[in-house]
C-alpha cells in the first residue's frame, strides 16, 4: 500500500514538472499592443523617435545605450527620453458590432 502512494506521488510530481516544462518551453510573450512607448530627441541630430522599453532594454544591452535610427549615434536612455511613456492605442473598428446578449445560465434568486 506505501509503495503504491509514493508510486502515485512521483507520477503526480512528474506530471507537473512536464506541463511546467511545456508551459514555459516557448518563453513569455508580451502582447505587442500591450507595450509601453517613450518618445525620444536624439541629443545629437534631434531626431524624434519612439522606442519600447523592451527595445530600450536590448539596445542598451547589445550597444551600451540608446542609437538614434538617424545618426546611429550611442546616447543614454536618460538623455534622450523626452516623455515618461505612453500606451499604444489600440484601433477600434468604427462598425463594430455589439457583442451577443447571453442568454440561458443561472438567474439571480429574488
Amino acid at each position: 500500500m506505501k509503495r503504491q502512494q509514493v508510486l502515485v506521488g512521483i507520477v503526480v510530481v512528474l506530471a507537473g514538472v512536464a506541463v511546467y516544462v511545456w508551459a514555459t518551453r516557448e518563453g513569455t510573450e508580451v502582447d505587442p499592443q500591450l507595450q509601453v512607448k517613450f518618445n525620444y530627441t536624439c541629443i545629437h541630430c534631434q531626431h524624434n523617435f519612439e522606442m519600447t522599453a523592451a527595445d530600450e532594454a536590448i539596445m542598451k544591452r547589445n550597444n551600451g545605450g540608446v542609437v538614434c535610427p538617424n545618426c546611429g549615434k550611442t546616447q543614454e536612455p536618460d538623455e534622450a527620453r523626452t516623455d515618461s511613456g505612453t500606451f499604444r492605442e489600440i484601433p477600434v473598428p468604427e462598425n463594430e458590432e455589439p457583442p451577443p446578449k447571453v442568454e440561458g445560465g443561472l438567474k439571480r434568486r429574488g
